[in-house]
Order: structure tokens, then sequence, then C-alpha cells
């Protein structure tokens, strides 16, 4: 499909990430169970990565010492079973 309209997007949390074949590729990261102190150039995670992809990282206390050159952090905080606040910020 055109632009990866109807994929499937499922959480990478065992692989670490997905890379998905869209317009602009867009590249789904998930750092939750990342050991401590992990190399994360030599894991090859941003290898795929081109300078106008998309990039969605879950957990992304793990990588703060790279900066993205464009940025948007959104949090989901859960304030009862039904209940959810969402905060979208520019670092």
């Amino acid at each position: 499909m055109p632009g990866g309209q109807g994929r499937i997007v499922r959480s990478p949390t065992f692989v670490y990430a997905h890379h998905y074949p869209t317009v602009p590729p867009v590249h789904h990261i998930d750092l939750y169970r990342l050991p401590a102190g992990s190399d994360l150039e030599g894991m090859g995670l941003w290898e795929h990565i081109g300078e106008n992809d998309i990039v969605l990282i879950e957990w992304p206390n793990h990588v703060e010492q790279w900066r993205f050159p464009l940025s948007t952090r959104v949090e989901f905080e859960v304030l009862g079973e039904e209940i959810r606040r969402l905060s979208i910020s520019r670092p």
C-alpha cells in the first residue's frame, strides 16, 4: 500500500526495533529491555535510519546522550482505569 496505509504496527519489545518501508520510512524502537550501559552504536540500531526518517522511541531515557535534529516528546500518564493524560513537548 502506498505510504504504509493500513499496515499493522506492533511493539518491537523483544527485538528492540521494527523498520517500516513507508514514505518516509518509520523506525519504531523500544528500549525497555535494554541492559544498562549497552553500546547502542555497536548494536546497530541507527544503521538503517536516514536523515529524513521518522523515529519513534519508547523508553528514550536510554538514549538521552543522542540528540535528534527535531524531536517531540509524547508522554502518557495513567490517571485511572479509563483515564489517561497525554503531554506533548519539544525539548
